[in-house]
């Protein structure tokens, strides 16, 4: 259809067609050949213009075109006033069609120009850009009008007529011409005819190729027929498109992706523009759904038992109504573009475990089935909460396990320390293993994990199983007492669950132990039996586990006579007024000695002596085989003298002495030695007469 504009420069009756018997009149259109089907017989005639010469402007544009808007127009006089002029090198023509009067106004505008200033003379002029702003050695063309005009443009214009007086002006013209704005496909198809004599043909359409394409694909269009000129474009659909003429019986044209966006048919056409002319008879050209591709999606793999989601699909080709196939089953699918779909997968599809093939599906005409992706349903990695028992003691017996978790499966398999152990699945939330005694019988920490077999699964993280050491129990004590003021002695603690790092204790404080599984030996020093009383005896087990034992009382005994035979008398001691009194005791046999030591004044009532900072009115010692004690008590120059006697109970033989000083200012003015003997008596006098003391 031409634009509503379109006004036609000859009369009804310039035209009188006589087909058969048959006269028929027929209404012009602008010099293009007609065909008017005759209704009484039948026949269909042709007419052809009888008009000498043109001058038109028309144009017909892509609906995307800036400068036409998908118009078609065809505008001569007396619609509107047209301007023709060159420069005197006729390199260059200028066209003005206008009438400002019109409602609405009509204004066009049209340049051309040659390369290099050269003649404007019948002949293709590519590769043209914007006039006036070429470079010279360019060709240049410039369409625009009504207020709208390209910033930048490429085409091309073909001169099929150029008649040229004095100074350049202009007798007759023709040419035709395609102009893109902005370096884009959308076009204007132009003709401009100036007292034009040139006649176009009708163009005729024998075929295209192809004649079937898939949708979704932009293409080139091969079209053969006869009558093709420079100016003639291919029409899809009635819109023009950008067209290369390879011969007068042939031209190819770019379809776009936008008119094969769907599957149907559609009508092309060849348009010869200018007087004659007109649009070929139509061919029709099938779009067909493609066959889709796929190149990814967009998770491949997901556990057994998860719940539905959205799927996305990556790949190529997919139309409105492509379909994803689930295992060959369609699935509700949304398209997002010609590379992207989303599919609803469910729950159900991922309750087993196995490798799932993922298609597409185009409907007809055309279409297909895509090639197939894999999607890997597989085992979901297990999940350990709790362990029941959490502990066992080392050296136990065999016991069963429980592991509680989550997502365990027929082949879960419970691990210690890595190495499995059979086991039972209870549910998917419990499995029972079977621990050897083997497993429990040092102490330590052990690992327990869950694993799931492949594909997918994988190993749970792991809980710490801690085997302990067990708590100690004793049963007798060798000896079960000592006398009080006893020498060092080994003692014997018997029982059991003994282990390296036991320690037996005395009323709670370590003692060096030698260990047995049964039996434990701890030194006792003499100091922990200095005093009668009763002690408590334990034996304490390292951690992990262990602990204290229970408890068993030991007795340190009161001194007795028999106990100490041996007895020895100091028949003078002095302290206090500065005077000093040292004990020295000598031990010559080959066994231990213990001496308890009393001081008595010279009343008969007990006297306290400071030895060491400590002041009592008795002391124990023991003195080791062949060793030596000795003990000075303080010089205490401040308090009173205060004299008296000491005796020496002791369980052997020993050679003893008591030495006495006095210090006058901190310095030794004189001193006497006594030895111990039995009875003391016998020694008062002479210790007196040497001290001076009484």
């Amino acid at each position: 259809m031409w634009h509503a504009n379109v006004q036609f420069p000859y009369s009804f009756h310039e035209f009188l067609c006589i087909c058969g018997k048959t006269t028929i009149s027929a209404e012009t259109v602008r010099g293009f050949l007609m065909r008017i089907i005759v209704t009484t017989a039948l026949i269909l005639c042709v007419c052809g213009a009888a008009k000498a010469e043109e001058t038109a402007l028309y144009f017909d544009s892509s609906p995307n075109d800036y400068i036409g808007g998908g118009q078609q127009r065809y505008h001569s006089p007396p619609q509107v006033t047209f301007t023709a002029t060159s420069n005197t090198a006729t390199s260059r023509i200028s066209f003005n069609v206008n009438n400002f009067n019109a409602s609405p106004s009509i204004w066009w505008y049209l340049d051309l120009a040659s390369a290099n200033n050269a003649p404007l003379v019948p002949g293709r002029y590519p590769n043209a850009v914007r006039y006036p702003f070429q470079d010279p050695s360019q060709n240049g063309l410039s369409f625009s009008g009504e207020g709208r005009g390209c910033n930048t443009l490429t085409g091309e214009f073909t001169v099929l007529e150029a008649v040229f007086g004095s100074g350049g002006s202009v007798v007759r013209f023709a040419a035709d011409f395609i102009q893109h704005c902005e370096g884009g496909i959308p076009a204007v198809y132009g003709g401009i005819r100036y007292n034009s004599t040139i006649i176009n043909p009708v163009p005729v359409l024998n075929s295209v190729s192809p004649s079937n394409v898939p949708a979704g694909a932009a293409f080139t269009l091969r079209v053969d027929g006869s009558n093709f000129i420079p100016g003639s474009y291919v029409r899809w659909n009635g819109i023009g498109r950008p067209t290369t003429l390879v011969s007068n019986s042939q031209m190819t044209a770019a379809i776009p992706i936008g008119d094969v966006a769907s599957s149907g048919t559609a009508d092309v056409t060849v348009f010869n523009p200018g007087q004659g002319g007109g649009s070929s008879n139509s061919v029709s050209v099938t779009i067909t759904n493609p066959i889709p591709t796929l190149t990814s999606l967009g998770i491949s793999a997901a556990t057994a038992g998860s719940p539905g989601f959205t799927l996305t699909v990556r790949g190529t080709n997919f139309i409105a109504g492509s379909s994803v196939l689930w295992n060959g089953s369609p699935r509700t699918t949304t398209f997002g573009t010609s590379s992207q779909l989303t599919a609803t997968i469910l729950a159900e599809d991922l309750a087993n475990v196995g490798a799932v093939p993922v298609t597409v599906f185009n409907p007809a005409p055309g279409g297909g089935v895509s090639n197939s992706l894999t999607f890997n349903i597989v085992n979901p990695p297990a999940v350990v909460t709790s362990l029941v028992p959490s502990s066992a003691i080392a050296g136990g017996e065999t016991f069963s396990l429980t592991v509680n978790g989550s997502n365990f499966i027929a082949g879960s398999v419970v691990q210690w320390n890595r190495n499995a152990r059979p086991t039972t699945v209870v549910s998917n939330t419990r499995l029972v293993s079977t621990i050897s005694a083997s497993d429990i019988a040092v102490a330590g920490t052990a690992q327990v994990s869950v694993v799931n077999p492949a594909p997918g699964g994988g190993s749970s993280v792991s809980l710490l199983f801690t085997i302990g050491n067990p708590i100690p129990v004793i049963t007798s004590l060798a000896p079960t007492s000592v006398t009080a003021g006893g020498p060092a002695f080994a003692l014997t603690v018997n029982g059991s669950n003994f282990l390296p790092g036991s320690v037996v204790r005395w009323n709670g404080s370590n003692r060096p132990t030698l260990v047995s599984s049964t039996q434990l030996v701890a030194a006792i020093g003499a100091s922990d039996i200095s005093n009668p009383g009763s002690v408590q005896i334990t034996v304490l087990n390292p951690g992990p586990g262990g602990g204290i034992s229970n408890s068993l009382g030991f007795n340190i005994d009161p001194v007795s006579n028999n106990s100490y035979p041996y007895v020895y008398y100091f028949a003078q001691i002095a302290v206090g007024g500065g005077w000093q009194t040292a004990l020295t005791y000598v031990n010559y046999s080959p066994q231990n000695v213990v001496c308890q030591t009393s001081f008595s004044a010279t009343s008969g009532v007990p006297l306290t002596v400071p030895f060491a900072g400590v002041a009592a009115s008795s002391r124990t010692d023991a003195i080791a085989a062949g060793g030596t004690l000795h003990q000075e008590s303080n010089a205490d120059a401040g308090t009173p003298v205060a004299t008296g006697w000491a005796q020496a109970r002791c369980s052997g033989p020993i050679k003893s002495s008591v030495l006495f000083r006095s210090y006058q200012n901190g310095i030794a003015t004189a001193e006497a030695s006594v030895s111990g003997t039995l009875p003391a008596s016998k020694f008062v006098a002479i210790a007196n007469s040497l001290t001076g003391i009484a």
